[in-house]
């Protein structure tokens, strides 16, 4: 699929269609939009203190957390 990119991309499988309890929750906005801000979090650079608490097990502030079935 991302084979022959050109630029840095990302292929992110967040749930099945033809699973009918995640296809219920790829059908809400709500949980499209925590997606989107969990793979936003994850992409975005972290600052050397964010890095050092994560290492240690600590959650940064702002991670978006999404419930899987």
């Amino acid at each position: 699929m991302l084979r022959g990119s050109r630029c840095p991309a990302v292929l992110i499988e967040a749930g099945f269609l033809s699973n009918p309890s995640d296809a219920r929750q790829i059908e809400t906005s709500e949980f499209r939009q925590k997606l989107a801000e969990a793979v936003a979090d994850a992409l975005r650079p972290k600052s050397k203190t964010e890095n050092q608490k994560q290492e240690i097990g600590t959650p940064t502030s702002g991670t978006n957390k999404l419930s899987w079935p």
